[in-house]
């Protein structure tokens, strides 16, 4: 029995050797013998890989059975399976891989299963490879023998190169969200396939940055879409209150194929808006040149800044003794602030009410340029002025708008003392309807009573690209004579077609444009003679076409003072861009580092853009694109040294300092004053007023020290810049201050003064001794009035030379 049984297992080995012999020369996977093995043979291979679910589809989770043929080396000791992975382009980045061995984690001699699940397939291919590892610890720093494979024939699966026309974005209107919230949007897919749909995941992305708005939830996973069902993927969108309104380009990707779709921001917030009104109750009389104070308010919750306000003079009114322009640096969210100037009405003026023309340019809070024009009126006789009708808050539009696009102006009618039989009409300019009520009729308007109104309108065809007047009119009392009254507004239209009216029809067809669709300016107002960062957007606004080798050049006309030369110039790099390629509805960005010259006047002058690119037919086609950049001259007022006469108690004494305007603009309002304890000043504050570029003004006043010691004060310079913004400087100083010398007076014609206690002699004797001391004090006087002239002389002969140099 024994040797039977000796025999049983002998022919047991061989059959075993004989299979593991088998198995490694035909498999066409083969082993890997790690490093910590003594020897060349083989301990582990694959054999088989087994798909277990089929008709895969991107977002799909599956499995595999591995076979895996392991040596009776292999299995011995404490060894188990230590790892077992899956791996290729059809594997998505965020699988859950893990695996489970069909007996136990510790290999058997001869075939083994392996089941590695939690695959999530990409989409992106078929092939899939696997490894798996033998080792005295679990994870693959434990492998001592490991063997890889792949899969013959790739995966069973559907990619995402078959789900091309799967998917169809629902027609819908702009994903819309307002400004100061978070909201969620929907997006509709339908499954225009034959098939059911298991898993589409949609991502949502905006084609460019957009500063104030962010995705919050980019991702939405759909599952179980049926052949010609639609399903919704919701988003979470974030404005800020900064966020710019207005319609952006955004993607929506299904599954790696992508679909245009539109986000619309909505503000709610009212943006700023320059409004020009004047006092209804002063009669300006024809020929006579009187004060006119100007209140311009930012009826918007916006900052409005480096505001330009001018006066246009016209036959019948002309600014006078000054500029017709004003600046202003700031006009806060409804905030306003007076303009005053002189202005004279013609003499040959005969009617009631004179208009005023107003343009208005500022900076909104995006840094865009805005430009408006308003009219005010003015009375020239009482009975302008007697129902005291006024229409206010006139608040046009600010985005440029297309033909049948809506927009709406609104404004106010009110009366301070009442008006009986109102005719309120709004009209637009020619190719500008309403598609509002636009006629109202009041009967009677109360003492004190304000109605607000609210017009729609929207550009025709007929409407060229410009900006259109809005004509507002009152017209109340006698229905035989009525008073009219007329305020204005405005639009901004673009029409390219009725433009371009001449052209062939064929070439307008699918021509593609090219825009600047965002230009920011960092600083937004620049300083003369300093760099500043120019970020320029180029928008392909065709939806369907591409434009290629686009070229744009940077051009400036405008020069310095004196014609020092073009007042923008590029830094270490070239004025011209090159774009290969624009898709529908791509915004390519460039940047820019321009320097100022230092003697760019203050104002905002013009860049243009002139562009050259090809249409998909290798048709050349060329457009020009306009930004305003503002600037500000810097503001620079020093003082010299400040000298202060020798100084005693009670007795008077000089300050002096120059002051020089070092700077490339004229200041206004100059006061200069000094402020310290200790003394007092003699006519304190002095008004400059005007100090023009390159002047210098010599400071002096009259200080008077009430203690003796060391005495601290300021001479501070209060001026208004270019920009009209007050600005301040201080200039330290400090003097020694002696206590009041009392000298004792010398006898005279020999005699004596009295002695302490004795009584004073009357008589020629004592007016002697009153007649000498007046002479002494005298005498002193001059002397340290001498002394202080001299030195005063030498110290302006000192500042003269300085001033020379």
């Amino acid at each position: 029995m024994k040797k039977k049984n000796k025999w049983k297992g002998l022919l047991i080995s061989l059959a075993l050797g004989l299979t593991y012999s088998l198995s490694s020369v035909h498999s066409p996977i083969y082993a890997e013998q790690k490093e910590q093995t003594q020897n060349n043979s083989e301990y582990i291979s694959i054999n088989d890989i087994t798909q277990d679910q089929t008709n895969l589809q991107p977002g799909d989770t599956f499995s595999v059975t591995v076979k895996v043929l392991v040596s009776q080396e292999a299995a011995l000791g404490d060894n188990v399976f230590c790892y077992a992975t899956a791996s290729g382009s059809s594997v998505a980045e965020d699988s859950s891989i893990q695996y489970s061995v069909e007996s136990s984690e510790k290999p058997v001699v001869g075939y083994n299963d392996i089941k590695i699940y939690g695959i999530k397939y990409s989409g992106k291919g078929k092939d899939l490879s696997v490894s798996v590892g033998i080792g005295n610890g679990y994870g693959e720093e434990h492998t001592k023998y490991s063997a890889s494979g792949s899969l013959k024939g790739g995966l069973q699966a559907k990619g995402n190169e078959e789900f091309t026309d799967s998917f169809a974005i629902d027609k819908q209107e702009n994903l819309l969200v307002r400004t100061g919230q978070t909201q969620s949007v929907q997006v509709k897919i339908t499954n225009k396939g034959s098939f059911t749909i298991n898993q589409a995941e949609m991502t949502l992305a905006l084609d460019s940055k957009i500063t104030g708005v962010e995705i919050k939830t980019a991702t939405a996973v759909v599952k179980n879409i049926k052949s010609k069902e639609t399903k919704t993927g919701t988003f979470s969108i974030k404005a800020s209150e900064d966020a710019k309104a207005g319609v952006y380009p955004a993607t929506i990707t299904i599954n790696g194929n992508s679909y245009p779709v539109n986000l619309q921001v909505d503000s709610s917030v009212v943006p700023s808006a320059l409004e020009v009104s004047t006092s209804g109750s002063k009669i300006y009389t024809p020929g006579v040149a009187s004060d006119v104070t100007f209140k311009l308010s930012n009826v918007g919750q916006r900052d409005a800044k480096n505001i330009r306000f001018e006066v246009v003079n016209s036959e019948n009114v002309s600014i006078v003794e000054a500029s017709n322009v004003k600046r202003l640096d700031i006009i806060q969210g409804k905030a306003s602030q007076d303009i005053t100037m002189k202005l004279r009405v013609n003499s040959s003026f005969k009617g009631d009410s004179v208009p005023i023309q107003i343009k208005v340019d500022y900076l909104n809070s995006s840094g865009e340029k805005e430009e408006d024009t308003q009219y005010v009126y003015l009375s020239t006789s009482a009975s302008s002025i007697a129902s005291e009708v006024i229409i206010s808050n006139v608040i046009s539009p600010t985005d440029t708008y297309g033909v049948d696009q809506n927009f709406t102006v609104k404004f106010n009618v009110s009366s301070k003392s009442g008006a009986d039989n109102l005719k309120i009409s709004v009209k637009g300019d020619e190719g500008i309807v309403p598609k509002s009520q636009n006629l109202f009729f009041v009967t009677k308007l109360g003492k004190g009573e304000t109605k607000q109104y609210s017009v729609t309108f929207a550009a025709t065809h007929a409407a060229i690209t410009s900006s259109h007047p809005i004509e507002i009119n009152v017209e109340y009392g006698d229905a035989k004579a009525p008073t009219t009254i007329s305020q204005y507004g405005s639009v901004n239209i673009s029409n390219p077609k009725k433009d371009a009216e001449g052209d062939e029809d064929e070439k307008l067809k699918g021509k593609p444009k090219v825009i600047i669709g965002e230009y920011i300016v960092n600083p937004t107002i620049v300083q003369a003679g300093e760099n500043f960062e120019l970020h320029l957007g180029f928008l392909n606004t065709n939806s369907k076409h591409t434009v290629n080798n686009l070229k744009a050049n940077i051009k400036v006309i405008e020069q310095g003072e004196n014609q020092t030369g073009n007042v923008f110039t590029p830094v270490g790099g070239s004025n011209t861009f090159y774009i290969d390629q624009l898709s529908p509805g791509e915004t390519v960005t460039k940047d820019v580092t321009m320097y100022t010259i230092p003697t760019a006047k203050a104002k905002t002058y013009e860049i243009t853009l002139e562009m050259a690119y090809e249409d998909e037919d290798g048709n050349e086609i060329t457009a020009t694109e306009n930004i305003g950049i503002p600037v500000e001259q810097v503001t620079k007022i020093e003082a010299g040294d400040i000298f202060v006469e020798y100084a005693q108690v009670g007795i008077e004494t000089t300050l002096s300092t120059t002051f020089y305007n070092r700077g490339r603009t004229d200041v206004t309002n100059m006061m200069v004053y000094v402020e310290g304890e200790g003394f007092t000043v003699e006519n304190n504050r002095t008004f400059i007023g005007n100090f023009k570029q390159g002047d210098s003004q010599t400071y002096e006043p009259m200080i008077t020290a009430n203690q003796a010691g060391t005495l601290k004060g300021e001479v501070i310079v209060e001026y208004e810049d270019a920009a009209g913004k007050t600005q301040e400087i201080r200039k330290p100083f400090e003097f020694l201050v002696e206590e009041m010398m009392m000298e004792e007076m010398p006898p005279v014609d020999g005699e004596m003064p009295p002695v302490e206690g004795e009584t004073p002699a009357q008589g020629p004797v004592s007016k002697k001794w009153i007649l000498a001391g007046v002479g002494v004090g005298v005498v002193v006087a001059v002397a340290i009035t001498l002394v202080m002239l001299k030195k005063k002389k030498a110290k302006k002969e000192e500042m003269m030379l300085d001033e020379e140099d």
